[in-house]
């Protein structure tokens, strides 16, 4: 979309502005009903130190080696390089993260898989057992103290949160007990799927809603001072994914009836390259966006756009097939693998 800005910038900034956000937070509400799962199973069943390092380990081979191939190329072509890359604090540095944008979000990501199993694990042995009260209580505190820190912060120095690494947690808090819920709960969890349809639409409607408020705050250029869009807007916008997410999941047509489908295949790939996509398709626009920059016409821009889209499936696909999966398969040998059982799916 950024392609055609030249053009019609005023048309689609507000647009963008919603996909692109959109984008992260739903990634931040899935990875926390993802991972949420995996801690319990890993490190809270029982409470272990040994699972918690099982589980970082299993997340840092996971996350790790893509994410360094990635920032090493990109500081080899010319990229300025800064240590705090490496142990993902750019986000403190605007003036780094120009180096490699994109990572503000993984930099969240990262410091979420160290600090919550941490977290709960440390709560699980002060309660003498992993109970799910004290698991649920604790994700409940994480996402409370997040939000008074966002609004202190925002009141007190007037800050811009969105990539804040310790302000973010209560987005991921709400994936976290969403798991949690299907874990320690799976009885009731399935009896709530089982009206997959009605929670995927109050979702989606929950969602549209949350959309127009924030493609109105672009427009009117008043996000940025916006206190609600800096503090509490993050929170309903989650828990309308969260509920969309439970009712995409439990859906039969989703799980049942599509996956036979030609284009299954096409999901299948871009589930699997996601992550090198979103590692690497940056350094795929970049040329293309220099182009972009000469261009004298709409035509040009959507051939740059669509260059750009193929060079990044390309290279997603690559990095997926020669080094990311045979890491993944290193992984699974020496550590083991971890699987999350899928719901039933509803009607």
């Amino acid at each position: 979309m950024g392609f055609l800005f030249p053009f019609y910038f005023n048309d689609l900034v507000g647009i963008y502005g919603v996909t692109a956000s959109f984008g992260v937070e739903i990634f931040f509400v899935l990875s926390g009903f993802l991972i949420g799962q995996l801690i319990i199973k890993e490190v809270l069943s029982p409470p272990s130190g040994r699972g918690l390092g099982r589980f970082y380990l299993r997340r840092w081979l996971r996350t790790l080696p893509p994410y360094y191939l990635v920032l090493a190329l990109r500081t080899w072509i010319g990229h300025p390089f800064s240590w705090k890359f490496v142990l993902f604090v750019q986000n403190f540095d605007h003036e780094a993260m120009k180096s490699f944008p994109i990572s503000w979000s993984l930099s969240i990501e990262e410091w979420f898989y160290l600090i919550t199993p941490f977290l709960l694990l440390l709560a699980a042995r002060l309660g003498r057992g992993g109970s799910p009260r004290t698991f649920f209580v604790t994700c409940a505190a994480i996402a409370v103290v997040t939000i008074v820190a966002r609004a202190v912060a925002v009141h007190r120095w007037n800050i811009q949160p969105r990539d804040h690494i310790f302000l973010r947690m209560d987005t991921m808090m709400v994936g976290v007990m969403l798991g949690g819920f299907r874990v320690y709960d799976r009885a009731r969890y399935d009896r709530l799927a089982a009206h997959g349809k009605a929670l995927f639409g109050i979702g989606l409607l929950g969602i549209f809603a949350m959309a127009a408020i924030l493609y109105r705050e672009i427009w009117v250029g008043t996000i940025n001072e916006s206190r609600f869009m800096r503090t509490l807007y993050f929170d309903p916008l989650s828990i309308s994914i969260g509920v969309w997410l439970v009712g995409l999941e439990s859906s039969r047509r989703v799980n049942a009836s599509w996956a036979t489908h030609r284009w299954a295949g096409v999901v299948r790939f871009i589930s699997l390259t996601s992550y090198s996509m979103y590692l690497i398709h940056l350094s795929a626009f970049e040329p293309f966006w220099i182009l972009n920059d000469r261009t004298t016409g709409v035509p040009q821009s959507l051939l740059f756009m669509a260059g750009a889209l193929a060079a990044s499936t390309v290279l997603a696909g690559l990095m997926y097939g020669v080094f990311e999966r045979p890491v993944l398969r290193l992984r699974d040998r020496l550590v083991g693998a971890t699987v999350i059982e899928r719901a039933p799916a509803s009607s």
